[in-house]
């Protein structure tokens, strides 16, 4: 085989997209037009000019590998008594609407799903609104604090599952009743009555997933979570406390009752009594509920894995000395509370271990006698006092011990998901290792959130950036993309050597700062305890009594517009300019592409059988190959095997030679494989975006033949009354569902914008509430098609958009 074949077929297996853009400071791109008719951020461009009805695929059916159709029979599958077209995203079929708002939100399906298809170097501008130093930070003081709160309660109210919302009617001191509504992953729960509202008001709603096999609701309703049939007249703080002692793991509704009357101070107790039995029982207690996500957070191969091997390749003999008026971190007295807490919290405990009551000890390899020295002559001195507690004295200490907590950490959580709960529980040794093991789990992951929080972490980083840099995480993935939620900053470029030492500094300082991130979002959920308890036990919490309500939503189709309608035309992804290719261009572009890795996978099957029996008649099948020349390899090898047929070791060196040739390509980089397999649309509705949709922030702003089409059949808004326009949700809100949010606001004139948290860099497969009307999902197909748009074009221009099978891409 000609070697120039394998160059080729990897320089096309192993393109990777690259172009960028800014989700987080406005539009996405600067040439997004969308079509007249529409409205919204992206303005301006050119009429649609889409085909008649009859010359384009009919819609409601699974996108094939090739961009064609199959029959999925969704025409019968609802009748006249079951859901509104409005809520199953059915549509009424005429022959003077190709573009439905059916076929728009199933476009909208197939563009995000195009969109997570893409390799990794696509950038997206990370966004933490509650980060001050970033220009778009949350200015109001009140929407910051409710924000966090907000945040901090989805947090623990997600558990183990992957991401939760919430909004409320305002976190304030002067009212009689705090509203909040949520969105979660599904999970089964028993439901009970709606009962009576009580002051603090929470309404907790959850996105369907397609495994699960509770029968959904057909429109948005609500439920009340029940407590857990054991519980009698336990009040959420002991059931919490019996759970920590002997664990079963509640359902979602169960948890969410449990937390939500743990949070309240029953009548008739001391406050401060009670608040200090809460903080250590709900610290424990999230440990058991979270560290299945927490060990999916930290063992991630490239979002976690690379800042710990990095750390743990520098060897505390290594750590430099170093000079602590030139290294450039400033002293707050926040992170060097969290230093002396540390010291207080941790170290003297582990120190004096040996003399608690029920004499738990946690086992540490590393030693670090000047910490603990430091400890007890810091709890000696009066509080809040200044710490420095990274010195040249305890430089490797502190090293040594970091690495140390991460490893037990590490062996910690991978001993608890090694084992099912209901067989760890099982016996008594099992469940005393259970409960002893997310004990560790919380005092760690207490340790490491002081640490990531701390002045000396910082100052450590610093110290030690130079020995870090060989194992910049990102060479071992994307350091921008999300697992169940987890979010890192896209912005860290790798340090060069630089002629400038004011350059030098900064980039180790951007650096430094990555492995901040990294550390402090592998301990959102220690964090999130203590921003709700500070919260709770704050004079702007007066509340005596907290009702929390369950928002079921419908869940979305398996279905897609198949890609090939996608680009038939400009009805759902409009044209840009004359210069850039069109989408005819670019739909044959996919078409030649689909039909080349089609080609492909046969060659790959057949080579792959070639190389389990190499034979002369294997060898003949694979001469009727095309794709790259291969068959015309394969014809030159059989013209040197002699009439015996028989197959001498310098041919069968040629065959394995031949039959290698797919194994050395980066499969799973291939965009156009990828394209080809998809037949099943796996993504769900974002729960911000069914939150959002029913908020009366948008809700008011709608025209009244929207309200009549698009909510006549939603029932639950009167209940929405008085919910404000600050969402708080567990995780970082994916790219779409922030720009779906600004758009929502944007084009119904809202007086307010919604307000999150921020947004990861990953574009996820997902669909909009079926009730969104018309205009706000065109506007949203326009912006992210034009999105998708350049990225194609630019693989296009890589490749040369000139594409046929007989180019071989």
């Amino acid at each position: 085989m000609p070697v120039t074949l394998y160059y080729i077929m990897k320089r096309l297996l192993g393109t990777l997209f690259n172009f960028k853009f800014n989700m987080a400071l406005g539009p996405l791109t600067e040439d997004i037009q969308p079509s007249e008719n529409i409205k919204g951020p992206a303005t301006g461009g050119r009429a649609s000019n889409s085909k008649s009805n009859r010359d384009i695929p009919e819609s409601g059916a699974v996108g094939g590998s090739d961009g064609t159709t199959r029959s999925n029979k969704r025409d019968k599958r609802h009748t006249a008594n079951e859901t509104p077209s409005c809520m199953t995203g059915e549509r009424t079929r005429t022959t003077d609407s190709p573009t439905s708002n059916f076929d728009n939100i199933e476009a909208f399906k197939t563009i995000t799903m195009m969109l997570g298809m893409l390799p990794h170097s696509t950038t997206i501008d990370v966004r933490d609104n509650l980060k001050a130093s970033k220009g778009f930070a949350i200015k109001d003081p009140a929407d910051r604090k409710e924000t966090r709160s907000l945040c901090a309660f989805a947090q623990l109210a997600a558990g183990e599952y992957d991401a939760t919302s919430l909004a409320t009617n305002r976190i304030t001191s002067d009212g009689t009743e705090l509203r909040i509504i949520a969105c979660t992953d599904s999970f089964q729960m028993k439901r009970s009555s709606a009962g009576t509202v009580d002051p603090w008001y929470l309404k907790f709603s959850k996105n369907w997933r397609r495994q699960t096999k509770e029968n959904p609701v057909s429109s948005p309703e609500i439920h009340k979570p029940s407590p857990p049939e054991d519980a009698e007249d336990l009040s959420g703080l002991q059931y919490m406390a019996q759970l920590n002692e002997s664990w079963k793991r509640p359902t979602l509704s169960q948890h969410l009752w449990i937390l939500s009357d743990a949070l309240i101070v029953p009548s008739g107790h001391h406050v401060l009594t009670y608040h200090s039995d809460l903080l250590p029982t709900l610290s424990r207690y999230t440990a058991a509920i979270s560290y299945r996500k927490i060990a999916r957070w930290f063992g991630n191969e490239s979002l976690s894995l690379p800042y710990w091997k990095a750390l743990e390749k520098v060897l505390p003999t290594h750590v430099p000395m170093f000079q602590p008026t030139v290294i450039p971190v400033p002293r707050l007295s926040d992170e060097e509370n969290s230093d002396l807490r540390f010291l207080l919290d941790f170290v003297l405990l582990y120190a004096n271990s040996a003399e608690q009551e029920d004499g738990y000890v946690i086992e540490l390899a590393a030693e670090f006698p000047k910490l603990i020295e430091m400890a007890v002559d810091a709890r000696m001195k009066p509080p809040q006092h200044s710490c420095e507690i990274y010195t040249n004295e305890t430089r490797a200490e502190f090293h040594s011990l970091l690495l140390e907590l991460l490893k037990v950490f590490d062996t910690t959580l991978k001993a608890l998901t090694a084992v099912e709960e209901e067989v760890a529980n099982s016996t008594e040794n099992g469940a005393r290792q259970f409960k002893d093991n997310v004990r560790k789990v919380d005092l760690l992951g207490y340790a490491l959130l002081r640490i990531s929080r701390g002045r000396a972490f910082r100052m450590h980083l610093h110290n030690i950036g130079g020995l870090l840099f060989p194992h910049d995480p990102r060479q071992f993935g994307e350091a921008a993309s999300t697992d169940g939620g987890v979010a890192f900053p896209a912005h860290h470029q790798p340090i060069r050597k630089s002629s400038s030492e004011s350059e030098s500094v900064e980039a180790v300082m951007l650096l430094s700062q990555s492995y901040v991130d990294w550390l402090q979002a592998m301990l959102r959920h220690s964090r999130a305890v203590e921003l709700l308890f500070a919260y709770i036990t704050s004079r702007h919490f007066s509340y005596k009594s907290i009702s929390l309500s369950i928002l079921d939503v419908p869940r979305t189709s398996n279905t897609f517009l198949p890609w090939s309608r996608l680009f038939w035309g400009n009805a759902f992804i409009p044209a840009v300019n004359e210069a850039s290719p069109n989408n005819e261009a670019i739909l044959k572009f996919l078409q030649n592409g689909s039909k080349a890795d089609k080609e492909a996978q046969n060659a790959e099957s057949l080579l792959a059988r070639l190389r389990g029996n190499p034979t002369v008649g294997n060898l003949k099948r694979v001469m009727g190959i095309t794709y790259l020349n291969i068959g015309s390899t394969a014809r030159t090898i059989l013209s040197k095997i002699d009439e015996s047929s028989q197959i001498s070791d310098s041919i069968r060196a040629e065959i394995v030679a031949l039959s290698d040739f797919f194994v050395k390509l980066p499969r799973k980089e291939q965009f156009f494989r990828n394209l080809n397999n998809k037949t099943v649309f796996e993504g769900t509705i974002h729960c911000e975006a069914s939150l959002a949709t029913i908020l009366p922030a948008f809700t008011e702003q709608l025209t009244p033949e929207e309200r009549q089409s698009h909510y006549k059949d939603i029932n639950v808004l009167v209940d929405m009354q008085g919910f404000g326009h600050v969402i708080g949700t567990s995780d970082l809100s994916c790219p779409s569902c922030a720009l779906f949010l600004r758009t929502l606001a944007s084009m119904s004139d809202s007086p307010s914008e919604f307000i999150i948290q921020g947004n990861h860099s990953a574009i996820s497969e997902c669909s909009l509430p079926p009730w969104t009307p018309d205009r706000f999902v065109r506007t949203m197909n326009a912006t992210l098609g034009s999105v998708l748009r350049q990225a194609l074009v630019a693989l296009m221009e890589q490749e040369g958009h000139e594409m046929t099978i007989e180019h071989q891409l």
